[in-house]
């Protein structure tokens, strides 16, 4: 497994540019991926009573 990603990254066999869309199903891995990181991180973190709405 550590041979293929290697292979992805050292080839550039992915395509990073931001001018191509992503797929439909790399689209839902990063969006949901996103999603849950930051709820476990922000899990822990108290509002400031500082903040109002001005």
């Amino acid at each position: 497994m550590a041979a293929a990603g290697a292979t992805v990254v050292f080839t550039g066999a992915y395509n990073v540019a931001a001018s191509v869309p992503h797929s439909a199903i790399e689209t839902f891995v990063f969006s949901t991926t996103m999603r849950h990181s930051v709820q476990r991180r922000a899990s822990g973190i108290a509002v400031p009573a500082t903040i109002t709405e001005d």
